[in-house]
């Protein structure tokens, strides 16, 4: 542990107080996000961890539905490409590169790029399904709001 002097506390106070304020904004924001990350690790990462598991269990019921027979240990791989593709911020909803993604993928593993395409269809309208609750609960809110004003 190093112990500072007073005078040395307050050239490093002055020196802070110098850097530019978009710095020291900066500074404040990742030491926040840091505490309150290191104070929550535990449960961020199990809830990611559940996350992902359920997009991987929708994405192997979409391969069920779509008549796809591969085994769990080649489907898990090809859902986290999936999950993946779906991530890049250049789409709605994941449509597009999730299919391209997931059709390259089963090909590449000797299933087929049709198989993968309908596979990835068949899990975004699942997910569609599951969001549809969400979104009727949005509509009825907004419309007991208007009608309350």
């Amino acid at each position: 542990l190093h112990v500072r002097s007073r005078r040395q506390r307050q050239m490093c106070i002055r020196d802070r107080e110098r850097r530019p304020r978009w710095w020291r904004a900066l500074r404040t924001s990742a030491l926040e996000a840091r505490a309150g990350l290191l104070g929550h690790a535990p449960a961020v990462v199990l809830l990611s961890v559940v996350a992902l598991a359920g997009h991987v269990g929708l994405f192997l019921v979409a391969a069920s539905a779509a008549g796809v027979a591969a085994p769990l240990t080649q489907l898990v791989p090809l859902a986290v490409v999936a999950l993946l593709a779906m991530s890049i911020p250049v789409n709605v909803g994941g449509w597009g590169p999730r299919e391209a993604a997931t059709a390259a993928a089963f090909a590449a593993a000797g299933l087929g790029a049709q198989a993968g395409v309908t596979v990835s269809v068949v899990y975004g309208l699942l997910a569609l399904v599951a969001a549809a609750p969400g979104a009727v609960s949005l509509v009825a809110r907004d419309a007991v709001r208007e009608r309350s004003c």
